[in-house]
């Protein structure tokens, strides 16, 4: 017996040994796997082999631990007394190795099981990697052939410029495009291989490198070229718009009219379209701002996307007035050579200057054959929608510097310069040429009849206010009276300070959303503590609980000061303590403009009420139609005067049957009142009429705590308007007369629109009775 124990002891030792060489095997194998097929195919078959060998041997270690297994088992049952059984010696050292046996088999199995899987996995995979090397390789060997047999830019002829862009386009989207997605497939297996840590050999580093190489040079050389061909027909003149042509990708193409005015053609709809692809995108993409409820804010916040997507915000009114004096469009009061007008190809080469000058400060922001189509087709279709290849000097002027950098004050006084005569006055004529400029901005957006339409008619009229009856207004009249924020140009202030709060963080939580911090714009109320809004919920017109939406509040572009909060704190306290008859009555801080009839007829309005009570509605339309008409009949028998006091007696009493739930905002930081209006129409007796939607509110209404407070720049400029009446004592004297006159004639008026009213109301009644 032992004699057997020492032969089945050597055997099972031998077998040990033998898996412990075969294990070392197997991990050298899984050390040299590097990405090669021809490597890999041939550790696969050292695999095979050493496979076969594992299956030749698992006969005899299944027999040789069958073996020891009953061994053991027969001496355990010749013993008397299986309690006091002791393993021998040798007995214990076989089962041992036969322990050891066989947990060295299950490693050595487990091993060859996971370098056959491995070796399956890497090989499909570096097969993989080969195709597309080869695919890449051949395709740039390909378009290297189509590179030489091209011309050298200097050497083609002006007529074969055009020709060889769509070749290029051509070839980009052909060509290029494709071996791109390939180089792309082949940096991702690439990666792959990198995240499992697998090594390549030398020769598949070098080819890959040496792919990669020439792709980016073939990258450049494509660029370079395309930049040169562009170049070459930006030299050779707008005429033939060349440079413009990749503005447009896919199936778009860019066509010219005979009028050299652009025109767009979808191969893929086989339709044309005056408007850019791009624009067209652009105006879908306002659709959202359509929620905003106040039409000044909404307008500017539309105008400053427009303003980004022609990159204009990073245009400075001194690199613009460069440009335009560069193509004869000077500024200058003295200039007597400026164009009047400005056709297509120049508007072109304008703009192409212009965003040279851009793209030499901002280089990775500008693509300038875009930003030129794109903005000659803003421009066509706000001054020139009838395509008549043409448009004013000063409308092209006027829209580009809206659009621009600028502080608000340099604008305005950029624009006056384009209508000043050498002695840099200007008269009514050039000034409703210039709102009308301005007016029509809005209207391209759909808004214009938030801000009454296009006709400067009244603009005018509120202007010349401030100067009497003196027919002409210098510059500092003109930009006291914008600094006013006059109805029909109101947004263009609100973009400046709705850019101005883009980016600023207020250290506040908003008392409706919860948002904190608040960025952008900050409404803080001024009839509660703690009490702040964000810009989000203030354009949707949400409130927070146990708050109104007609409380006064105060808006901020930037972080507020100390003395900021002391003066809120102080103003808060005195709203808590007023009653409501010691309350200070309401201040519109915008400069109202009494539209015609005429323009209204152009002006869309919405039938529902704020209130929701239709008969309330209807009387005061009633009354101010009435009011209206009235005044009319007055106006032919009267002598117009700077201020029409009568129009303001019924302008107060039409207010007063009207409920106003507009809020009361103040803006600290530009020290002036502003108001929405609460209408869409704007008659010459109601600019604030309550009878509307709020989603037709230019702008917040905005009161003063005090009568007497009021905007240092606003009351600077009804001062020297009033200053300027006070210097004729004649016409005051007149004045004075005429309202006397007219006292009778007024109250009877009053007196009627009274008893309208109440018999209104009457009728109304008896109809919810019958109903």
């Amino acid at each position: 017996a032992m004699e057997q124990w020492e032969d089945i002891a050597s055997i099972l030792e031998g077998l040990v040994d033998w898996l412990k060489v075969k294990n070392e095997d197997t991990n050298k194998i899984l050390m040299q796997c590097v990405a090669d097929a021809t490597a890999l195919k041939q550790f696969r078959s050292q695999h095979e082999m050493l496979d076969a060998e594992l299956d030749a041997k698992c006969t005899v270690i299944d027999k040789s631990l069958t073996a020891v297994e009953v061994i053991v088992l027969q001496h355990q049952e010749q013993t008397e007394d299986p309690e006091k059984y002791v393993q021998p010696m040798q007995l214990k050292r076989i089962s041992e190795l036969a322990t050891e046996l066989r947990e060295v088999w299950k490693v050595t199995q487990k091993k060859s099981i996971q370098l056959k899987l491995h070796i399956n996995k890497l090989l499909p995979a570096v097969e993989g990697l080969d195709a597309i090397l080869s695919k890449c390789y051949s395709m740039l060997q390909n378009i290297e052939r189509t590179k030489e047999d091209w011309v050298g830019v200097g050497d083609l002829p002006i007529e074969a410029l055009q020709g060889h862009i769509k070749k290029m386009k051509i070839f980009q989207k052909d060509q290029m495009n494709p071996i791109s997605e390939s180089m792309d497939e082949l940096k991702s297996s690439i990666s792959y291989f990198h995240d499992m840590k697998m090594q390549f050999t030398p020769a598949t580093k070098k080819k890959i490198d040496d792919v990669n190489m020439r792709w980016k040079m073939m990258q450049i050389y494509c660029s370079e070229r395309t930049k040169q061909l562009l170049d070459a027909a930006r030299d050779f003149g707008p005429n033939s718009q060349l440079f413009l042509t990749s503005s447009v990708e896919g199936t778009w193409e860019r066509a010219v009219a005979e009028n050299k005015v652009p025109y767009y053609i979808n191969h893929k709809s086989k339709s044309t379209s005056w408007d850019h692809p791009k624009m067209v995108e652009l105006m879908e993409s306002m659709l959202d701002l359509n929620d905003v409820r106040f039409a000044a804010y909404r307008t500017a916040m539309k105008l400053q996307r427009l303003q980004k997507a022609l990159c204009l915000d990073l245009l400075t009114l001194d690199t613009a007035v460069q440009s335009f004096s560069q193509h004869g469009l000077s500024l200058d009061f003295d200039s007597l050579h400026t164009k009047e007008w400005v056709n297509v190809l120049e508007i072109i080469t304008c703009l192409t200057t212009l965003y040279d000058a851009i793209e030499k400060e901002h280089k990775s922001l500008v693509n300038v054959p875009l930003c030129v189509d794109m903005c000659l087709n803003w421009l066509l279709n706000v001054y020139d929608t009838k395509r008549s290849s043409k448009i004013s000097a000063r409308s092209f002027i006027v829209g580009i510097i809206s659009l621009c950098s600028s502080d608000i004050e340099g604008k305005y006084n950029a624009v006056f310069r384009q209508i000043a005569i050498p002695t840099g006055f200007a008269d009514r004529t050039k000034l409703g040429d210039l709102i009308k400029d301005f007016m029509l901005i809005p209207k391209q957006l759909g808004e214009s009849h938030a801000f009454g339409g296009s006709n400067p008619h009244a603009s005018i009229c509120s202007c010349f206010q401030l100067v009497g009856r003196r027919p002409e207004i210098d510059a500092g009249q003109f930009i006291d009276w914008m600094k006013l924020e006059p109805q029909s140009l109101v947004w263009l202030p609100v973009l400046h300070r709705l850019t101005s709060a883009e980016n600023v963080s207020h250290p506040a939580r908003c008392s409706v959303c919860r948002e904190c911090p608040i960025v952008g714009f900050r409404y803080r109320s001024l009839r509660h503590f703690k009490h702040d809004i964000c810009q989000s919920c203030f354009f949707s017109g949400r409130v927070a609980k146990n708050n109104k939406f007609a409380y006064p509040i105060v808006e901020y572009c930037t972080p507020t000061t100390s003395s900021e909060n002391i003066r809120d704190f102080t103003k808060i306290l005195k709203n808590k303590l007023r009653t409501r008859a010691n309350r200070p009555t309401k201040r519109i801080g915008y400069l109202p403009v009494k539209t015609d009839d005429k323009e209204n007829d152009d002006i869309i309005t919405d039938d529902v009420t704020i209130d929701g009570t239709i008969g309330a509605n209807d009387a005061h339309q009633k009354i101010e139609e009435y009011a209206k008409l009235l005044a009319n009949l007055d106006q032919q028998n009267r002598v117009q005067t700077p201020l029409d006091e009568e129009q303001e007696c019924i302008l107060e009493y039409c207010g007063a049957l009207t409920q106003d739930k507009t809020p009361t905002i103040f803006t600290h930081k530009e020290e002036v009142f502003t108001t929405g209006f609460t209408s869409e129409k704007y008659d010459g007796y109601s600019p604030n009429k309550g009878n509307i939607t709020d989603r037709n509110k230019t702008k917040p209404r905005i009161s003063s705590e005090n009568h007497d407070e009021y905007s240092p720049n606003k009351g600077k400029g009804i001062n020297e308007g009033k200053s300027r009446l006070s210097d004729d004592g004649n016409e005051l004297m007149v004045e004075a007369k005429l309202l006397e006159h007219h006292t009778s004639r007024i109250d009877t008026q009053m007196q009627m629109l009274e008893d309208h009213t109440e018999s209104i109301k009457t009728q109304l009644q008896e109809l919810k009775t019958i109903i």
